[in-house]
């Protein structure tokens, strides 16, 4: 449907009362961890907090990374995120990253950062980076193996065991960061086969092989024990039994709904954690575009059916104010034109009954559904967002608060030093960059190298003594430091030449370039490295060609200490 004819439905929609403008309500904060509070998701301080976000696929498929990152900038997806107003990102995974292989297909001209990345330390920068800039994650086992969507928790090959290991180990890991906010613990339980021969999920039915209820309560109880911060998400099923609906057997079956959107019987039967304020339930659900088959949807009264449909399969649980649910997944192509009455019915119903959402999905290569940004990576999808953008809400006015803050450390001056910091982080002889978690106090410490002193601080600091700063937003600092600039006192240097060579000694030694170098780089230099012109060299140069100036004499210095130094493939530029 073209643009400007889905703009005519909108308003259409919207005169009709079919489509609400979102109502506003005074703003959660958003702070700290999230605990629940009857079908309420609360802050720290016990403000009201709805999510509305998205979800960013690709870690659990055989890519084994958020999608997108083949073409365009991991930051800069993150910062759109952030820019079109969603406050949270579900991130699917697979088990087939917990082997934490090297991430293959990363577009690193434009992702430099992400050179070698594995697949746990690409989720760490993820997590990191929507804590400076947000964004709350939650982490969302997707499947067992990249292979394909399973019926129940576990396989053939990933155990039930190896399920909570994995849970545990990851939610062990974003330990003690408000950045991630909860776990979901299985993604789509869903019916297989025929009552009394139904091999698929079932709630309810006692059967520990099958029964969802249960094994969430086992799984959510594991990750609790890990991290008792997060909140525990837990989907429906799709038909209780376990078993996909007949007519010729004559056993009476249940109504049944989209694969992890059934939880009417999770009243009768609740899933029981340690700790029940983190329990919050999850549904998923799809317009006619993406099965066009659902009573709902072909019944001649539509859309009066929806709003029904939905108090019976999951709204109860919040009206009778029992506990939060996350529609966790929802989406469409919109290429039928009843999909553009139920998308803004469904944000309307969760909108006016406080219930939490994130969109399936930001990626444009979802072939059910789409998304909200084209296949350029960059530009916005607007037939889907601006049906969601009304019923966006920020979790603080003007978005969601940083749950961390970059430190930006400099150096200035004729002089050269190092910054070192408590707690850890900072160790730099130039300029560097770290987030820390909000409140957190650093503390800088400025060593001037030999033939250099501090002068001070300038920006967060000023004097000459340490530099304490509290990260309460993010902090620039400098530290100036002032020296001839020609490198360090060598005594007697030994000069080598630029391509290759080997040095043997039994103590520390300075070597110098045989000749004045605009630059320098390496490829195969062994990591004895002390310094380079004063300055700390933090890796070995085997890391690739990188550009360092030259002492104001023209030559470039490095402290090495004792024992065989070698490299190779030396060059000037």
């Amino acid at each position: 449907m073209k643009r400007s004819q889905m703009c005519v439905l909108y308003a259409m929609l919207l005169t009709a009362g079919l489509v609400l403008a979102p109502s506003h309500e005074a703003a959660a904060a958003g702070e700290g961890y999230w605990s629940t509070s009857g079908a309420k998701i609360v802050d720290s301080s016990g403000n009201v907090v709805r999510m509305t976000g998205v979800n960013w696929f690709g870690f659990e498929t055989s890519n084994l990374m958020p999608h997108g990152i083949w073409s365009a900038n991991w930051k800069a997806l993150l910062d759109q995120v952030k820019s079109m107003g969603l406050t949270v990102i579900r991130l699917p995974y697979s088990d087939d990253i917990m082997a934490n292989p090297v991430v293959q297909g990363v577009n690193t001209a434009v992702n430099p950062d992400l050179v070698g990345i594995t697949t746990l330390a690409l989720m760490d920068k993820i997590v990191e980076y929507c804590g400076v800039i947000g964004i709350r994650v939650i982490i969302d086992r997707h499947r067992p193996d990249s292979g394909g969507q399973s019926k129940l928790w576990y396989t053939a090959t990933v155990s039930e065991a190896t399920w909570i290991a994995h849970m545990q180990t990851l939610a062990t890991r974003y330990r003690n960061n408000p950045t991630v906010v909860g776990f979901d613990l299985h993604n789509e339980p869903h019916a297989d086969g025929t009552e009394p021969m139904a091999t698929g999920a079932c709630w309810g039915c006692g059967d520990v092989s099958r029964d969802w209820r249960l094994a969430a309560e086992r799984g959510g109880n594991a990750v609790l024990q890990a991290n008792p911060d997060l909140l525990i998400v837990v989907e429906g099923v799709s038909c209780p039994s376990g078993g996909t609906p007949n007519f010729w057997d004559g056993i009476p079956d249940p109504d049944c709904g989209w694969w992890g959107g059934n939880l009417t019987m999770a009243g009768q039967f609740p899933v029981r954690l340690s700790n029940p304020r983190k329990l919050v339930y999850s549904a998923h659900d799809y317009g006619m575009s993406v099965f066009n088959q659902q009573r709902w949807f072909i019944d001649p009264t539509f859309p009066a059916t929806l709003e029904p449909f939905w108090d019976q399969m999951w709204g109860y649980l919040v009206k009778q104010n029992i506990a939060p649910v996350l529609i966790g997944e929802f989406g469409t192509t919109l290429a039928d034109p009843k999909d553009s009455v139920w998308l803004p019915a469904l944000l309307r119903y969760a909108e006016t009954n406080g219930m939490s959402w994130t969109f399936w999905s930001l990626n444009p290569n979802s072939g059910d559904t789409r998304g909200l940004l084209l296949d350029d990576w960059t530009t916005i999808d607007h037939p889907r967002y601006d049906l969601i953008r009304p019923f966006l809400v920020p979790l603080v006015s003007g978005g969601a608060a940083p749950t961390r803050f970059l430190l930006n450390v400099a150096t200035a001056g004729t002089g050269t030093g190092t910054i070192s910091s408590t707690p850890s982080g900072i160790a730099c002889g130039a300029s560097c960059s770290v987030s820390y978690a909000t409140g957190t106090s650093v503390t800088l410490v400025a060593v001037p190298a030999a033939g250099s002193t501090f002068t001070g601080w300038t920006g967060a600091c000023t004097g000459t003594t340490t530099c304490t700063v509290a990260m309460t937003a993010a902090r620039n600092v400098t530290a100036t430091f002032a020296g001839s600039g020609t490198g360090p006192t060598c005594s007697s240097p030994v000069s080598f030449t630029n391509q290759s060579g080997s040095f043997n000694t039994t103590g520390a030694i300075c070597l110098r370039t045989s000749a004045p170098v605009n630059g320098w780089g390496c490829s195969n230099f062994d990591g004895r490295t002390v310094s380079v012109n004063g300055r700390p060299a933090t890796s070995t140069c085997g890391a690739g060609p990188f550009p360092i100036a030259p002492s104001a004499d023209g030559f470039t210095y490095f402290m090495v200490t004792g024992g065989s130094i070698s490299w190779a493939n030396l060059f000037t530029w």
